[in-house]
């Protein structure tokens, strides 16, 4: 094999060991994403399932302040 034969045949092991690296990460991106916007998705919900709670919450303590006002006087 002449240098040059060795050297193109180093150049393309090189190029195929890029292409695998860069097709592998790219893959790892994808389903870091999907898990990424499922999380997310599911923090959404669970924000709004909370935020339901808080105003409940929220309306309760009114009412029961406002009853204990009205059992004070004020």
């Amino acid at each position: 094999m002449t240098p040059l034969e060795e050297v193109t045949a180093r150049l393309d092991q090189a190029l195929m060991r890029l292409e695998r690296a860069a097709s592998g990460r790219t893959e790892r991106e994808v389903r870091a994403r999907a898990e990424l916007e499922q999380a997310l998705a599911q923090l959404k919900t669970d924000h709004s399932r909370l935020s339901e709670a808080a105003d409940t919450v929220s309306a309760r303590l009114d009412g029961a302040i406002g009853r204990l006002r009205l059992m004070a006087g004020d």
